[in-house]
């Protein structure tokens, strides 16, 4: 299957889940995450215990000395940005933006409502966050927010000229939490062609709806050996109506796979991908990453 059909592929499985364009690139986020806590999405949360397993490892190998930097794809409002970077919960973000509304703050107001508040909560992990999103606002909040150091707001799924990419400081590890199916191999492939340095490691979490082989194979190509951890699957969202949740199990056997105690729970599920440069592969224990994540969780 060529590139291009595997796009096409992508697009015909998304139209099996709900949409949330309307709030996903507003200029503040107060009514992105109303609607994620009404379908209760909490993958961020789920995942945030490996990526802090993962670059633990790549610190303890000695990959890099001072601030870990993790580059985002699909990072919205910066969620995993806050996860990461302070001891927040998920629930704690939720309270937070409903905590007061929005709409009765300018946009200057909410900001300044919202450094503060990640001002005064302990920090997790010295990170720096790299935020990549075609969502322009998202991107722009996230940023003058603090929480983002750096956002990209380019579709890198249809950018052909290399010179059109910025260039990106070497980085530690790429992450992702659902974006898989909205982006494919040809966004891989445009970010490890303009990150600088040694190879990062890739460590995506990927709806088991969408086949993550194409992207596997393209990390390949750039010397990278990828694992899906055993036992790994995390809860994305609950579904947002009977007919997403009957096509999604569809899409899910027609891929091999057993909704049972998974998707027909009513839940979207997603499955752990970990891709290491082979030149790397020996000295990190893939399983031994899940159970530490497992045992911090």
């Amino acid at each position: 299957m060529t590139s291009r059909e595997r796009q096409y592929a992508y697009e015909k499985e998304n139209q099996i889940k709900a949409d949330f364009d309307d709030v996903y690139n507003r200029a503040m986020p107060a009514a992105y995450y109303r609607r994620m806590r009404d379908v209760s999405y909490s993958i961020p949360e789920h995942a945030v215990p490996f990526f802090v397993s993962l670059l633990d490892r790549r610190k303890h190998l000695g990959r890099n000395r001072g601030p870990s930097r993790v580059l985002d794809i699909g990072c919205s409002y910066g969620v995993l940005a806050a996860l990461l970077k302070y001891q927040l919960s998920l629930d704690s973000l939720y309270s937070h933006y409903g905590s007061y509304d929005h709409q009765l703050l300018s946009r200057d107001q909410a900001l300044d409502v919202d450094r503060r508040f990640f001002r005064n909560q302990l920090p997790r992990r010295n990170v720096q966050m790299i935020g990549l999103d075609k969502a322009a606002q998202a991107i722009e909040y996230a940023t003058q927010a603090g929480l983002l150091d750096q956002g990209i707001s380019c579709d890198y799924e249809v950018v052909n000229d290399p010179t059109m990419m910025p260039s990106i400081a070497p980085v530690d590890l790429i992450i992702s939490t659902g974006c898989v199916g909205y982006v494919g191999q040809k966004t891989f492939s445009n970010l490890l062609s303009s990150v600088g340095g040694p190879l990062p490691w890739v460590a995506c979490f990927v709806l088991r709806m969408f086949d993550y082989t194409p992207i596997s194979k393209t990390l390949e190509g750039f010397g990278y050996r990828t694992t899906r951890l055993d036992g790994v699957s995390v809860k994305q969202r609950r579904f947002a109506s009977d007919e997403e949740k009957n096509n999604t199990i569809r899409r899910v056997q027609a891929l091999g796979q057993n909704p049972a105690g998974w998707e027909d729970t009513g839940f979207l599920y997603a499955d752990l991908f970990v891709s290491i440069p082979s030149a790397e592969v020996l000295d990190v224990s893939v399983p031994q990453i899940a159970g530490l994540a497992a045992s911090a969780a």
